[in-house]
């Protein structure tokens, strides 16, 4: 007797089309479409601003309105507490309008303060918060300017100079420079 062959007509058969659309594109292109957008994100928000930081003084627009910039605190603000004139006893005569500012152990070199600082905004300069004492006077003196996350820090760069403020310990020196007069006061506690 001869040996007969059986052949299935698979041409209605679903699972055994060569390609099946939907399958492939939920399989296989969609997953690949979100991957793709996920590393496009991962890429613009939070890589490119993060190697920006690490090789620039100044962060730019597209970094500040990042995802990154905004976390990290690069974003703007307004802040008017300053504007009212508040009777200030030194004139604005007799002062100067920069001193400067040295942490060694930060590596703060001659961080340029500005006295009396109209703005809570010290983008090019650290702040003298106008009425507290200046350096030689009594009374405290308060300093403001940027943090951000630490690995940011760059002491050139005045929107992350204090980012590091808290490895100060007791002991450690702060140099000011104002009005040709050189100051150094130690850190008494945290």
């Amino acid at each position: 007797m001869p040996t007969k062959t059986y052949y299935k007509d698979e041409s209605f058969d679903p699972i055994y089309n060569t390609v099946n659309k939907r399958f492939y594109f939920k399989s296989r292109m969609l997953p690949g479409t979100l991957l793709a957008l996920g590393f496009l994100v991962l890429g613009t928000q939070v890589v490119y601003p993060l190697v920006y930081l690490e090789t620039h003084d100044e962060a730019n627009k597209q970094v500040k309105s990042s995802v990154l910039g905004l976390a990290t605190g690069f974003s703007e603000f307004e802040f008017r507490e300053l504007d009212a004139e508040d009777g200030n006893k030194n004139s604005a005569e007799e002062l100067p309008k920069f001193f400067t500012i040295t942490i060694p152990k930060l590596g703060i070199k001659d961080a340029q303060v500005e006295t009396n600082s109209p703005t809570l905004n010290p983008d090019k300069s650290l702040g003298h918060y106008k009425g507290s004492g200046l350096p030689g006077q009594v009374g405290n003196s308060f300093i403001y300017g940027h943090s951000v996350l630490p690995w940011f820090y760059n002491p050139k760069n005045y929107k992350t100079i204090f980012s590091t403020l808290d490895q100060l310990e007791t002991g450690d020196s702060i140099l000011v420079n104002y009005n040709g007069k050189d100051y150094k006061y130690i850190v008494e506690g945290k």
